[in-house]
């Protein structure tokens, strides 16, 4: 075990004015530096520090408004900075099918792809009478449990938001899955969809043209192709 060394006395040195105008002198130039360190510290901070105020209170300008969070744009603002693409415009002309058109039904949510996360399902449309509805029956092939029954219901209620905004006749959507003893489900309507998106406006407002659908689906983290 080797011992610590133990640093050496400072040399103490002092300074002795025998000229007063000398000491004058020496006495100026440490105010003069004083002055300099100062003036350095100031221009620090306003360079430096108020930028980084700016950043904090108001946010990080550019196109990643999904990094920044929905509260920090208005709707119309994110959908001006959103582009349109080829399935978004898809999208937009098979919006709000009539509800008796089975095919034009099956068309508009086989067009959003929820096979690729979900897995197989058949879709039951109840037209009859008001409070319209659509359910979803889907064949699953394992138990849910755990982180897969977090991730799957998370991305089944994404999938009902996106159908509700493009059905504007839907008031909800329903669905079934078998488990042990039978068949469980949930829903979600519109007020629920509305609240999703925590932006103000209704559903419906997503399916106003292909800017607003592509919107939607970034926001829900689709990705169709």
């Amino acid at each position: 075990m080797s011992k610590k060394k133990q640093p050496e006395n400072p040399k103490l040195t002092s300074t002795v004015f025998s000229d007063p105008i000398e000491k004058g002198k020496t006495q100026k130039k440490h105010k003069a530096g004083k002055i300099i360190f100062i003036c350095f510290i100031a221009a620090a901070i306003l360079f430096i520090g108020v930028p980084m105020l700016i950043i904090m209170f108001f946010g990080n300008s550019g196109d990643d408004y999904t990094n920044q969070g929905t509260t920090e744009l208005s709707f119309y603002e994110m959908v001006e900075m959103t582009e349109a693409t080829e399935k978004s415009t898809e999208l937009l002309g098979m919006k709000n099918p009539d509800l008796k058109d089975t095919a034009a039904v099956q068309s508009l949510i086989s067009t959003l792809q929820l096979d690729e996360d979900l897995g197989s399902y058949t879709v039951n449309i109840q037209n009859d009478s008001k409070p319209y509805s659509i359910t979803l029956k889907f064949n699953l092939t394992h138990d849910l449990s755990g982180d897969t029954a977090d991730k799957w219901n998370s991305d089944v209620i994404k999938y009902s938001t996106a159908i509700l905004c493009l059905c504007d006749n839907v008031a909800q959507v329903n669905w079934e899955y078998p488990v042990n003893d039978g068949i469980d489900g949930a829903f979600f309507n519109r007020a629920d969809a509305q609240k999703y998106f925590k932006l103000n406006v209704p559903p419906e407002a997503f399916a106003e043209s292909p800017e607003s659908i592509q919107l939607m689906l970034g926001l829900l983290g689709i990705d169709i192709y």
